[in-house]
């Protein structure tokens, strides 16, 4: 099933998306320059806007800062924690971590790559550094300091990543149960790495004339009791001899020390790897980003293309056009002037204000100029109601998965997100300089086509030749020249270029609502086979859509 948006939409003098000059966005179509909101513009107002907010249950997050997330939250756990020793251990870890957690998700665009091929013993060293071992300079990855810690974004990844609250928890979780865990580790475990990390077997081995608690200590006297069982098998295999040389002596008490030896180290690296296994984020991250439920659905309607290894690409359900001018496009520009109060000729209010005594020589503090634009746009998206269903459910991400317990809870998440998605892009618009120029406006036209057809098709075209209000003019009955009305005659383009397609293309819709604000337009939407329907309110409008999408929701 595809939901298919279009809307037309005039704006008075503004600048709502703005290029790297500053000028507002533009693009040729049709060989005429067209004023133009960008795609990702919009679909950022209406993912973040409170109206979407309202109408669905949960969003994710689209950000570089996820670390320091997961750092505020666990600094916001230690300030709930009584035990002192706990607290700063918290503390110091919400440090720490999120500087590991920060390179392995790729600082620079390469670590995420690098991440994989570190060798495990790193896990174990934060441990190490976490305890009385932490090296001097407070790095925790070793004696040299790491470039993310000298650097004001140290808490940000590379990319900017669209996160799951699912992500999110997973992380804060881990790292809570492993600080929580690491007061059972034994010092001289954490005593058993060198400043790069590596394991200090002879130090390490040590470990086991401890006798720590809990699962940590019988996971400990399982390795120790395989080190011992090791030790007398090679002196079992290498006896004593009568009659021995001095030369089979020396080789034997060899081939027995280096037996030993090897020994130690494979326990030594197990007992490593304990700490390795109990917190590795890579491994916490994975488990959590390679499952695939928990979609939020902005999530589910936008995608995410991500290229960590660590966690799944979500293929977006939806699809945004550029809104564009149905016009030429016109740049003007407004010349501004900033003036100091005290040049005011009303010097006698600010002297009571406050006490000015001296009236400064009349002129401006500073002046420049600012571009904007005034256009009527028409901009179009369409929704894969399934695709979107197939992500809430996470089926899209695992094609095996059977969902069907799942499905009809996720069809009326996404029946949510359709009618919030619409709603948004009714009453919301971009931010760019409105506290300055103010243009708040709603749409002159919204039409909502619903089809089974998956192939999608913009109307664009009705525009490719420019509504040119100053070319179309007319004459009344009384013989007066009137212009034509620019948002009325965009919409009734619009109409015409539907039923155009409509006709020669056999392209039906299942159900069509035609929203007007109340204008009469002149003229009608055609349909082959199931009549459009003119809606006068907007609530009415969003109910269709839903009952449309959804039969039976109750919204």
């Amino acid at each position: 099933m595809l939901i298919e948006v279009h809307i037309i939409q005039n704006h008075a003098p503004s600048n709502l998306n703005r290029d790297d000059s500053g000028s507002p966005k533009s693009a040729m179509f049709g060989g005429y320059r067209r004023a133009r909101i960008s795609s990702q513009c919009l679909k950022r107002c209406y993912r973040t806007s409170q109206t979407f907010r309202d109408e669905v249950d949960a969003l994710g997050m689209h950000t570089r800062s996820m670390p320091a997330e997961v750092k505020q939250r666990l600094l916001a756990h230690a300030e709930t924690i009584t035990d002192p020793g706990l607290k700063a251990k918290f503390i110091e870890w919400a440090e720490k971590s999120q500087v590991k957690l920060t390179a392995i998700l790729g600082k620079g665009g390469g670590g995420a790559a690098k991440a994989e091929d570190e060798e495990k013993e790193e896990g174990a060293a934060e441990t190490a550094e976490s305890g009385e071992q932490a090296s001097e300079d407070g790095d925790f990855e070793g004696g040299e300091e790491s470039e993310a810690t000298t650097k004001k974004d140290k808490y940000q990844t590379a990319q900017s990543i669209f996160w799951r609250e699912a992500e999110l928890q997973a992380l804060f979780d881990a790292y809570k149960e492993r600080i929580e865990w690491d007061k059972d580790v034994p010092d001289a475990m954490r005593k058993a790495f060198d400043d790069k990390g590596k394991v200090k077997v002879k130090e390490m081995v040590k470990v086991f004339d401890s006798s720590p608690n809990g699962l940590l200590g019988t996971q400990i006297s399982s390795i120790k009791s395989r080190r011992d069982s090791s030790h007398t098998e090679i002196d079992q295999k290498n006896p004593t001899k009568d009659g021995e040389t001095d030369k089979a002596k020396k080789d034997r008490e060899k081939k027995v020390k280096d037996g030993k030896a090897r020994a130690d180290e494979q326990a030594a690296r197990a007992l490593a790897q304990l700490l390795v296994e109990r917190m590795d984020p890579k491994a916490i991250l994975r488990g959590a980003g390679l499952r695939p439920e928990g979609i939020p659905v902005d999530m589910g309607l936008f995608g995410r293309m991500i290229a960590s290894p660590l966690m799944l690409n979500v293929e977006a359900s939806s699809q945004f056009a550029h809104a564009i001018s149905t016009h030429e496009w016109q740049r003007e520009f407004d010349l501004w002037t900033r003036v100091d109060d005290r040049r005011d000729k009303r010097l006698d209010f600010y002297k009571s204000a406050f006490g000015a005594e001296e009236k400064l020589e009349t002129g401006t503090d500073g002046m420049g100029d600012a571009e904007f634009t005034s256009a009527c746009y028409y901009s179009y998206f369409n929704v894969n109601f399934e695709a979107l269903v197939d992500n809430l459910t996470g089926k899209a991400l695992k094609h095996d998965l059977d969902d069907s317990a799942d499905r009809n809870a996720a069809k009326q998440r996404a029946c949510d997100a359709v009618a919030g998605l619409i709603k948004a892009a009714i009453f919301e618009r971009p931010t760019g300089k409105f506290n300055s120029m103010a243009t708040p406006s709603l749409p002159t036209l919204v039409l909502v086509e619903v089809r089974d057809s998956h192939v999608a098709v913009s109307y664009a075209d009705a525009f490719a030749q420019p509504v040119d209000p100053k070319g179309e003019e007319k004459l009344d009955d009384q013989g007066r020249s009137i212009r034509t009305d620019l948002p009325k005659e965009s919409a009734k383009r619009l109409l015409g270029e539907a039923n155009r397609i409509t006709k020669a293309f056999s392209r039906n819709a299942s159900a069509r609502y035609v929203f007007t604000g109340g204008q009469d337009l002149g003229t009608t939407l055609e349909n082959g086979k199931v009549p459009a329907e003119v809606v006068e309110d907007i609530d009415i409008l969003l109910a269709k859509v839903r009952e449309s999408v959804c039969p039976g929701s109750n919204g």
